[in-house]
């Protein structure tokens, strides 16, 4: 394992703590009944400052797909504004980054990077259905 520096960057930071920890964390207390618990508003103030970087470092990666894959049901459950603004963040970058043929643009395996892409879209449906953008 790397030794990281004593003062990491940003990014580094990110690459130690993937996003998808702190909404796995959340979707857990979520799931318990847990939705006032005081962790709750730091783990999305953490969220939503982190997920610009973390989304322009990472896109493709298999970090992104992880990091989303519960960060949509955090947000999802968690409801209101929350969720209709990190929904229509997601919506436009997924769909932005598909290649022609609705695939999604990523080294990693297509089959998993298809699924965890169209959570995030498919969430406000309730639906295994095809995502299509409103």
């Amino acid at each position: 394992m790397p030794v990281l520096p004593l003062a990491p960057s940003v990014v580094e930071k990110a690459h130690r703590l993937p996003l998808g920890v702190v909404p796995a964390g959340v979707t857990t207390l979520h799931a318990a009944g847990r939705y006032d618990h005081p962790a709750l508003s730091d783990a999305f103030e953490f969220l939503d400052s982190q997920m610009g970087m973390f989304n322009a470092h990472f896109s493709g990666h298999y970090f992104f797909y992880y990091g989303h894959y519960y960060a949509v049901q955090a947000y999802y459950t968690a409801g209101g504004p929350k969720f209709r603004n990190y929904f229509l963040t997601m919506r436009d970058l997924l769909i932005d980054m598909q290649e022609s043929d609705g695939s999604p643009s990523t080294s990693c395996i297509i089959a998993t990077s298809s699924g965890t892409t169209s959570k995030p879209l498919r969430m406000p449906t309730r639906s295994l259905g095809p995502a299509i953008r409103p």
